[in-house]
């Protein structure tokens, strides 16, 4: 590895952050760009910027939800670095003991492969919703927009999952909901 002299080492407190934080992003990250290589990389992405910004998440009031941010915007932006060399795949997951595992494959590949289809910010509210459970105001708050117009993005995400389900034999429908305080969320493609 290499060291620049001129550049100061990232705070203790950084650097444990950073090797913690691993574990809480990375889903997320998959679930944002369904793809292993992608995921690592907007991680890997959100890290460096975490601990070149040490001292502003420091004194944020929660840093797992400045990171987030930071991860979700770096999403947003486009700006991280594509590979193309590299063969995604999906990491395996533990499987839930009442269904039977092809099924759970099957219904996971169609969730994935209708949310690839949506626009970035629609996929990324829907993640932020349905998977981290975040309430409007939260997430309004990481994207950079009202909680009404997180609502209107999410609703009219829901729209284009129903429609392609409709169009889709294997899939019966799609229900997405919950109430605005974020106390029922529940997202699941039958």
């Amino acid at each position: 590895m290499v060291v620049n002299p001129f550049r100061p080492r990232p705070p203790v407190r950084a650097q444990e952050y950073a090797a913690t934080a691993w574990d809480r992003l990375y889903p997320v990250a998959w679930s944002l760009t369904g793809q292993h290589a992608d995921a690592e990389d907007l991680v890997q992405d959100t890290l460096a910027k975490v601990l070149t910004n040490w001292e502003r998440i420091d004194r944020a009031e929660g840093a797992d939800a400045y990171v987030r941010a930071i991860l979700v915007n770096t999403f947003l932006s486009g700006k991280r670095r594509r590979s193309s060399a590299e063969i995604p795949h999906a990491e395996p997951r533990v499987l839930d003991v009442g269904q039977d595992a092809s099924e759970q494959v099957v219904e996971r590949q169609a969730r994935w492969a209708d949310l690839a289809g949506l626009k970035p910010q629609q996929r990324a509210i829907l993640v932020l919703r349905y998977y981290e459970d975040l309430p409007d105001a939260e997430i309004a708050g990481i994207i950079g927009t009202s909680p009404a117009n997180v609502r209107v993005i999410a609703h009219r995400a829901l729209a284009v999952l129903r429609t392609q389900a409709e169009h889709q034999p294997s899939q019966v429908g799609i229900s997405g909901g919950g109430s605005r305080d974020g106390s029922r969320r529940h997202w699941s493609i039958a």
